[in-house]
């Protein structure tokens, strides 16, 4: 008995089979076909998720700035452009982040997203 295993374990002819084997079982028609309906599904997948969460408008300021209001003292007038500005900045600051990461590489090097004044302004 044990000599027949190191008989079989000498001869490298049934791995080499085993291994050959299971080329074929992964060259089955029905498996191929749900793995490419699972790459085509995860990059619809990610494509939908872009399409959602993603924009290339950046922030502007027309859309932080706080209203006027004629009854309001000079200093809480300040305060709330500071507060806004803030808020702005970081806005600003996460979609440079996401488009630096995730945006779209533009053919022409000149149509590149710069770094504007409002990137690096503290104020």
């Amino acid at each position: 008995m044990a000599e027949d295993r190191l008989a079989s374990a000498a001869s490298p002819r049934p791995n080499v089979t085993k291994l050959l084997s299971t080329f074929w079982v992964a060259l089955h028609y029905r498996k191929l076909a749900l793995a490419a309906a699972g790459i085509v599904s995860t990059a619809v997948g990610w494509w939908l998720l872009a399409v959602i969460f993603y924009t290339s408008k950046s922030p502007e300021w027309k859309d932080f700035a706080p209203a006027e209001r004629k009854d309001a003292k000079p200093a809480e007038t300040l305060e709330a452009k500071r507060e806004a500005y803030r808020a702005f900045r970081a806005a600003r600051q996460k979609w440079r982040l996401l488009h630096e990461l995730a945006g779209p590489l533009p053919d022409d090097p000149a149509k590149a997203a710069k770094i504007e004044p409002v990137d690096v302004a503290a104020s």
